[in-house]
């Protein structure tokens, strides 16, 4: 029997095909596969954590700090009780039509990203059989044959690591981007998309933050306040 890689094929072994068919049998709910996918997405591979809105471009000393949701489906990966966020939808989210996602859009204050159908997240689905499988292994006596199947299996693990991050990226890329039931045009990487698509939607939502000319800090908007009440 032949195992693939990544780009490399390996003859198995029957010890091999039998770490193999075990690691198979593994059980890994769907909500565990999707809840490790957006941790990856925003923890890997955005890493954002709040975001700068400048409605300026020549005035780069205008800028307010926004704190935003970030959810994956149904489940929150951050800041779930904030309104305002980044919602991206899986082929699990049983969204698949295009007036259903534009309808989730047009009622959530949120910048929804529908990944490609195509992505399915089959290499982290293995990524986590494999981790669950070494896991449950470890305090268990083996030969060295299945010591040394182990390791090619955490190698491969790591591997399988790599390739997740890549093709999440790419499906971020990808992605359709909506805000207020419209689809959104956005080009270049994943990050600079959804902050196209941030920009937008906090636009939409505060409409009016274009007619302040100064950003004030908190201690300015105090002062401020003290020298209104001592004016009455």
């Amino acid at each position: 029997l032949i195992q693939r890689i990544g780009n490399e094929y390996f003859f198995l072994t029957n010890e091999e095909q039998d770490v193999n068919r075990e690691i198979e049998r593994v059980q890994l709910p769907t909500s565990e596969l999707v809840l490790e996918a957006g941790r990856m997405i925003y923890d890997d591979i955005l890493s954002m954590k709040r975001f700068i809105y400048q409605p300026f471009p020549e005035r780069k000393d205008i800028q307010y700090l926004f704190d935003f949701s970030q959810w994956i489906d149904d489940r929150a990966i951050r800041n779930g009780h904030i309104d305002m966020g980044l919602k991206v939808l899986s082929l699990y989210s049983g969204y698949t039509e295009d007036t259903e996602v534009r309808a989730v859009s047009a009622r959530e204050e949120k910048v929804i990203l529908q990944l490609p159908e195509e992505e399915q997240f089959d290499e982290l689905r293995q990524y986590l059989k494999i981790n669950r499988y070494l896991r449950e292994q470890t305090s268990k006596s083996k030969s060295p044959v299945v010591e040394e199947i182990h390791l090619r299996k955490a190698n491969e693990r790591n591997q399988l690591q790599s390739l997740i991050k890549l093709k999440l990226q790419t499906a971020l890329e990808h992605a359709i981007i909506y805000i207020n039931g419209y689809d959104l045009e956005a080009n270049g990487t994943s990050q600079k998309r959804i902050e196209t698509g941030l920009h937008a939607l906090i636009g939409s939502l505060y409409h009016k933050i274009n007619y302040m000319k100064h950003s004030f800090t908190k201690d300015e908007v105090e002062e401020l306040i003290q020298t209104q009440e001592l004016d009455l």
